[in-house]
């Protein structure tokens, strides 16, 4: 095998797919690997996790047909500082792979591409056009939330749950993730109508690498075909292994009662938080919300730091609440609030607290208290 290729496609492509050959999902060495084929005019290039694929084809001077399996964070690290913009890989004896350009040579040791997996099938998939940058900013903000520990066997809190939700004002493209102490959700409102799809899990982890996928996009094709979902641009495709089981019910948790809320101003409420999460830690993790008198007052304590407290003014005439939060939760929540205000619904210290935006309804998120 050998070809000359363009040192900027290798290197935006390699740097895309790092999260998925550096995954630790797969015990295989081979997966750290990146598949290179060489035929024609091109070169089609593939990465793989076993649960996210990446298949990609670029223009390449082809000069011997071929197909060698290389590391791909070693080629970016090599691409990356190639003093050259037209680069040459050559296939030696013994998988030995020949990497050079004026007066710069690298070899390097190939392995076996027969042993590379096979990627999922995705030319019967039935593929329709949605907006990328609108359906990425849907997805960054419920990934926000992260996947469950290993030893967790609930398969909700790996993934988010896509699902198609039709409205008089249109088609709604909902994404929903949980941790099971926290839910966020997330509607992106399609420009263009949509075909229905079946509701399924896909990991929050493949989520991630298709929004990274989508970065430069205007429209994407999207297609869920058998157990995949698949992310498709003129010359690359991303497929991302759904996640068997059900995603609980979560519809009564976003429909707050109206007498608990509250108006709360997003950035001084998100400084405060940032200002009182300093002495938490990992064992004293919690902030107290005080709200009495027209005044919320946050604090933090913790025995092995000291104590922290700050009051903000807002309108609150019921009965005092004392509730405990995990601040961190409020802070990512408020993120992804594209508003200068947020409605806030607090009803007791027993119930989840809710939060959304003062105009922008695209986005809601469902905080459990803490037991202080």
């Amino acid at each position: 095998m050998k070809f000359t290729v363009h040192k900027r496609d290798l290197v935006s492509t390699l740097t895309k797919i790092q999260g998925i050959t550096s995954s630790r999902r797969s015990n295989l060495a081979i997966t750290a690997c990146i598949l290179v084929k060489a035929e024609s005019d091109s070169i089609t290039i593939k990465a793989t996790d076993l649960e996210t694929g990446f298949e990609g084809i670029f223009p390449a001077l082809v000069e011997i047909d071929g197909e060698v399996a290389i590391n791909s964070k070693k080629l970016l690290e090599i691409i990356r500082e190639f003093p050259e913009e037209n680069i040459c890989l050559y296939e030696s004896e013994n998988r030995w792979i020949k990497i050079f350009g004026g007066k710069t040579e690298f070899n390097i040791m190939g392995m076996n591409p027969g042993d590379f997996p096979q990627l999922p099938e995705t030319s019967e998939a039935f593929f329709f056009e949605i907006g990328a940058q609108g359906l990425k900013k849907a997805m960054d903000k419920v990934t926000k939330i992260p996947p469950g520990g290993q030893d967790d066997r609930r398969p909700y809190v790996h993934g988010v749950f896509f699902e198609h939700v039709e409205t008089e004002a249109g088609t709604i493209v909902r994404l929903v993730s949980t941790d099971a102490k926290r839910l966020f959700l997330s509607d992106y409102f399609a420009e263009r109508t949509l075909p229905t799809w079946e509701s399924c899990i896909i990991p929050k982890k493949g989520m991630a690498e298709a929004s990274r996928f989508m970065e430069d996009d205007a429209i994407i094709q999207i297609a869920v075909h058998g157990n995949n979902l698949i992310v498709k641009k003129p010359t690359e495709c991303m497929t991302i292994s759904l996640l068997d089981g059900d995603f609980p019910e979560y519809g009564d948790l976003t429909c707050p009662a109206t007498e608990s809320v509250i108006e709360v101003e997003i950035h001084p409420l998100l400084m405060t938080l940032k200002r009182m999460s300093i002495l938490t830690t990992e064992m004293f993790k919690t902030v107290l919300f005080d709200l009495r008198n027209n005044t919320l007052t946050i604090s933090a304590s913790n025995p092995e730091m000291g104590e922290s407290m700050e009051s903000l003014l807002l309108d609150f005439e019921r009965e005092p609440i004392e509730v405990a939060f995990n601040p961190r939760f409020f802070m990512d929540a408020l993120e992804c609030i594209d508003d200068d205000k947020a409605l806030m619904y607090i009803a007791d210290k027993e119930n989840p607290c809710i939060l959304e935006g003062i105009t922008s309804k695209d986005f809601k998120a469902v905080i459990m208290p803490v037991k202080y």
